[in-house]
């Protein structure tokens, strides 16, 4: 019984931590184009029945950049899956990059990530992943240089988090 309590007070100190951290505002600054309406802006308009959605090889890496208009320094960042990841399988990423600046010209590695496999194939579901680093910048790219399958890339939402 002892062991039932001390996991269900993990898992909400846990989730407690989550929830606390600060959503970063951003705005979209730049990105890979597609197609109009689901071009790279509808990963970072806050809605997530949008999505960003591109399947041009010849275009990647796919990029995105998003403004915190102001220099912020992020914990974590989040990405969040299609409105339909269920169905079409394999289009969440798998490699990429995270770089931040504060003038659009010079960019620092935050966070990379090489052949990650914990986003399933599932709808509009955020997946976090931390960054150790100290600055604060205030443009954010990223890099999307491999998808699971295929080079077909599908997000709803890139959130930053202080």
């Amino acid at each position: 019984m002892k062991k039932k309590l001390t996991i269900a007070v993990l898992t909400i100190a846990m989730a407690t931590n989550v929830l606390a951290q600060e959503k970063v505002k951003t705005v979209f600054d730049s990105g890979t184009t597609t197609v109009e309406k689901e071009g790279a802006a509808m990963a970072a308009d806050g809605k997530m029945y949008t999505k960003w959605c591109i399947d041009d090889k010849s275009q990647l890496p796919y990029t995105i950049v998003l403004d915190a208009k102001q220099p912020t320094k992020i914990s974590e960042y989040g990405l969040v899956t299609g409105d339909d990841t269920s169905t079409y399988k394999g289009r969440n990423p798998q490699t990429w990059k995270v770089l931040g600046s504060n003038d659009k010209k010079t960019w620092e590695l935050v966070d990379e990530m090489k052949f990650d496999r914990r986003m399933r194939d599932e709808n509009e579901q955020e997946y976090r992943y931390k960054v150790k680093g100290e600055k604060e910048y205030r443009y954010y790219m990223f890099k999307f240089l491999m998808m699971t399958e295929g080079t077909r890339l599908q997000l709803s939402e890139i959130n930053l988090y202080k």
